[in-house]
């Protein structure tokens, strides 16, 4: 079982509401889902929740974006590599690699999915990171609430 760190972007009236939110929303992946085995909003090591135009917010958005975007560029490297390796019925039956890497780039939920917004959908481009950073609620605040997660 491997752990990883994703955050989930909520509004809330304060931390403690927040957090709240991102275990609702924890919850009904797991229950929609098989991406993740378990999750945990209270690990020691877990950063405490952030609003995201806080710097610490702002800074820990860039930083689980940026895990994702270079999953991706991982994965594309690879998928370059085999199609200019090999011809296509090649590429096809070498599943291990490319098909693989393929999933990656094409995966809504899980692994390497590192942020999801308030419906608990996958952040997956640019555009839907910003309009997850930008969805208030009430009035209230947009944060970050990290997650353990494992698979």
């Amino acid at each position: 079982m491997s752990h990883m760190t994703i955050g989930v972007i909520v509004s809330g009236k304060d931390a403690e509401d927040a957090t709240g939110r991102a275990e609702g929303i924890m919850e009904e992946l797991l229950n929609r889902t098989s991406a993740y085995e378990n999750y945990s909003l209270d690990e020691e090591d877990l950063p405490k929740p952030v609003k995201v135009l806080s710097k610490e917010g702002k800074k820990a958005v860039k930083k689980l974006w940026g895990q994702y975007m270079a999953d991706l560029k991982a994965a594309l490297y690879d998928i370059r590599g085999e199609m200019d390796l090999n011809d296509d019925d090649a590429t096809l039956n070498h599943k291990d690699n490319f098909r693989y890497a393929c999933y990656r780039i094409g995966t809504f939920e899980g692994g390497p999915i590192t942020l999801y917004d308030c419906g608990g959908a996958g952040v997956r481009e640019k555009r839907d990171l910003t309009a997850a950073l930008c969805k208030r609620g009430d009035g209230n605040d947009v944060w970050l609430v990290s997650v353990d997660v494992r698979t």
